[in-house]
């Protein structure tokens, strides 16, 4: 004798030889798909098990994160699996990001220079624009923080930035050895013959 299961799209089952478990969970929420990518827009907690009841360690804010897959607690809910651990699927902790991420810089080297004008916003969604950096300007960034449909941004004292790479570039890490405005006049230290 066997048994039949039926289950809606905001249902999980799950079965045993000896049980049936339907787990209604709304799954709204969550992420139930993966790119191969997702973004922290909150510090997570990342857990060694799919249960989450063994914290391991934290992935911050604004990090971009390989995943690996999706699998499912015992109890119904998403979760992806990435090198690290298992990390939240919920649409509040984390965002998929842009298709388009590979144009943007979507780690902090602690400052940029600006190839163009950079429009800044008030707003990690770019809504409110509060101002202009010049092109040529270098750039302290504070954080990089993700909009509410995955792209990522600088924030910035004035504000906030894009990362688009055609509109920056990130200095090199020993940008202290080389002068970031025109001084006017410079003399020679060294003989240079060409």
């Amino acid at each position: 004798m066997g048994a039949w299961l039926t289950a809606t799209s905001n249902n999980n089952v799950s079965a045993s030889t000896t049980d049936v478990t339907v787990n209604k969970v709304d799954l709204s929420g969550y992420y139930t798909t993966t790119t191969g990518e997702t973004a922290a827009l909150i510090d997570l907690h990342v857990y060694s098990d799919v249960n989450m009841t063994k914290r391991t360690g934290t992935i911050a804010a604004g990090t971009l994160i390989k995943v690996l897959g999706i699998e499912y607690s015992s109890n119904g809910y998403p979760r992806f699996k990435t090198a690290s651990g298992y990390v939240t699927t919920g649409r509040t902790a984390v965002v998929e990001p842009t298709s388009k991420i590979a144009n943007y810089y979507t780690t902090n080297t602690g400052q940029i220079a600006a190839l163009i004008d950079l429009h800044v916003f008030s707003d990690v969604n770019m809504t409110k624009r509060t101002g202009t950096i010049p092109a040529g300007t270098l750039v302290k960034v504070q954080k990089i923080e993700y909009s509410s449909d995955g792209f990522p941004r600088y924030k910035t004292d004035a504000g906030y930035i894009t990362t688009g790479k055609t509109a920056m570039v990130q200095p090199t890490s020993n940008i202290a050895n080389y002068y970031t405005t025109n001084p006017g006049q410079v003399t020679a230290l060294i003989d240079r013959k060409q």
